[in-house]
């Protein structure tokens, strides 16, 4: 149904864009014919001006359309004999020829200075699809972060349906949430080991490598509208570079809190290294002056005996 509604629409489109180059070169005769009497020169000159706005807001297809038109059109109201459509003289065979081949070539250049500004415009806003895009994936340093929320950027920058992320180290697709059936992991797979672009024109889809370098590390799936495929393969630079830049950052940390482990373990091994030596010591030298002999006081051998059971405690407690 909505299909059917789509069709219906382009039909009219186009009656209508017919419609409006007839009624433009009926416009352009009457007026020079009824109203404003001028030589056959201006007449032409006046067409076409009017074969270079149609083909500039509306296409090839109109224009030639309007070209045609506007030399029967010519030929009937401005050469002689004026109302058929024949031709006396054969100079005028010349101008009719000229002004057609005019109009056609006319017709031509502008739809292809059409096509390349509309084609600089595209490119324009991909490139700045691709800066926005960019701001958005390099402010992430946690790589799980950054891969769950990556479809959904890729959908509201590029205006897709869906997208899927799948990297080969993980084996694991990341998919946007408006992905109701999504590619298979499979697809994506293969798509990141042959390293190749496959563009599905009749579901509108488009599955590219993620390149790093020469290396590929995963595949991206865009479904509806996607971008073309220089916007794709930039797509894919960044993404790739974007994800190298989070494991890099995550192992870095890992690193710096290793470094850091090693240097908080050695001062604790430094510090319970001193709190066991001063028990040890007490203790040795008390039982060392209980063995030579040098103390013969009772009193003073009790004082030793309790040195040597406080710290034994204390040692106790510390392990």
């Amino acid at each position: 149904m909505f299909y059917n509604g789509v069709v219906n629409r382009r039909w009219l489109l186009q009656l209508f864009r017919y419609a409006l180059a007839t009624g433009l070169t009926g416009c352009i005769a009457i007026v020079y014919f009824r109203l404003i009497h001028v030589n056959p020169t201006t007449v032409a000159l006046t067409f076409l001006l009017g074969i270079l706005f149609i083909a500039n807001r509306m296409g090839l297809r109109y224009s030639v359309y309007m070209s045609i038109l506007a030399a029967l059109a010519f030929n009937f109201f401005f050469l002689p004999p004026v109302g058929k459509l024949t031709i006396a003289d054969t100079q005028n065979w010349v101008a009719l020829l000229a002004f057609l081949i005019a109009g056609f070539l006319a017709s031509h250049l502008t739809e292809r200075v059409r096509r390349e500004a509309q084609e600089s415009d595209r490119r324009r806003r991909e490139v700045e699809r691709l800066y926005d895009f960019s701001q958005q994936i390099f402010t992430s340093d946690r790589l799980a972060d950054l891969l769950n929320t990556l479809p959904g950027h890729i959908c509201s920058t590029f205006h897709n349906e869906a997208a899927n992320v799948y990297l080969s180290d993980s084996d694991r697709v990341y998919r946007s949430p408006s992905d109701v059936n999504g590619m298979t992991k499979e697809s994506l797979r293969e798509v990141a080991n042959r390293g190749e672009v496959r563009r599905n024109a009749s579901k509108d889809t488009c599955v590219a490598p993620l390149f790093l370098g020469l290396r590929s590390i995963g595949a991206i799936g865009i479904a509806g509208n996607p971008p073309s495929r220089e916007t794709i393969d930039a797509l894919g630079s960044l993404i790739a570079i974007a994800v190298e830049r989070s494991m890099t950052a995550e192992r870095l940390t890992r690193t710096e809190a290793a470094r850091e482990n090693e240097r908080l373990r050695s001062a604790l091994l430094d510090s319970v290294t001193h709190e066991l030596r001063t028990p040890l010591t007490a203790i040795t030298a008390s039982i060392t002056s209980l063995r030579s002999g040098m103390i013969q006081d009772p009193a003073s051998r009790e004082e030793m005996l309790a040195v040597i059971a406080e710290e034994s405690t204390r040692l106790n407690h510390l392990i």
